[in-house]
């Protein structure tokens, strides 16, 4: 059983400067042709989606499949346009920017995928996925590039002598700290996690969480967790938006959402959630 780490009493805090990240009215629709006629179905993904996150803060989105969340981790990194919204790093709009400016500033902002691997290069080495965004952005010599790779890989719990393996040759939860390692070595502010603990053994997720507590905390990282485990997501993250539809339909505090829902939907996943854990 996971454990919130946000006592009920627990308040989050914000600094009196700009929020790292700030998401205001970001909406998505999808446009798609209806066999066998053609006709066209508009679909919203996300419907005004607004939220900040402070630096080593971290929120989770949580919801059913269709619900917008994975949409939301896509638009936010320019993975896939929104069609209306902003998003501010530091103050700068994302959405304004092309070019090298755009990857300047998104290289701040990382994904890792519940299937990291397919973010992989499948002809690079462990040592080379680390050293790309280093590389990218010109930073360091050679030798200073796998030198960090070396640090990054014992940071995260893999062991030095794989650097020149095929990420291939690696089990999930392995792939998993190898795209965690490539987000620090990028010099991330702030990480989206997009299901990267689904589909992993309950050991190798506990382990894995707990990595990413720690080096939130070392690095004061802002986390966006997306994910469907109410659970999991009350463990790792400050505050808890669940979504419906593409839009936010209540959040807060994980420990007061986990404990107290409002919104039917978050009861009908907490509910899916004990009756998961009454059948294991």
């Amino acid at each position: 059983m996971w454990h919130s780490s946000l006592s009920e009493e627990d308040t989050i805090k914000h600094s009196a400067d700009k929020p790292l990240l700030q998401v205001t009215d970001l909406s998505k629709t999808y446009v798609r042709s209806r066999w066998p006629f053609g006709a066209k179905v508009h679909v919203k993904a996300l419907d005004s989606v607004s939220f900040t996150l402070e630096a080593g803060s971290s929120i989770a989105f949580v919801g059913e499949s269709g619900s917008g969340k994975s949409t939301l981790g896509m638009c936010i990194s320019r993975l896939l346009e929104a069609d209306s919204g902003k998003v501010l790093m530091n103050g700068t709009d994302l959405f304004s920017l092309s070019g090298t400016s755009l990857r300047e500033v998104r290289s701040k902002l990382q994904l890792v995928f519940q299937d990291a691997a397919t973010s992989f290069n499948p002809t690079f080495t462990a040592g080379q996925v680390i050293c790309e965004p280093m590389v990218i952005r010109a930073i360091g010599s050679r030798a200073e590039q796998q030198q960090r790779a070396i640090d990054l890989m014992e940071r995260v719990g893999l062991p030095v002598d794989s650097i020149s393996r095929s990420p291939m040759q690696f089990s999930g939860g392995q792939r998993q700290r190898l795209a965690i390692a490539r987000a620090l070595a990028a010099d991330a502010e702030v990480i989206i996690l997009d299901e990267a603990l689904s589909g992993l053994d309950m050991s190798v997720q506990a382990d894995i969480a707990n990595l990413l507590l720690t080096v939130q905390a070392e690095r004061r990282l802002a986390l966006i967790y997306i994910s469907h485990d109410m659970e999991l997501a009350g463990y790792l993250a400050d505050e808890i938006a669940v979504m419906s539809e593409g839009r936010i339909v209540e959040r807060g505090l994980s420990s007061r959402l986990l404990q107290r829902p409002e919104h039917p939907q978050t009861q009908a996943l907490i509910n899916a959630m004990l009756s998961f854990e009454s059948q294991t």
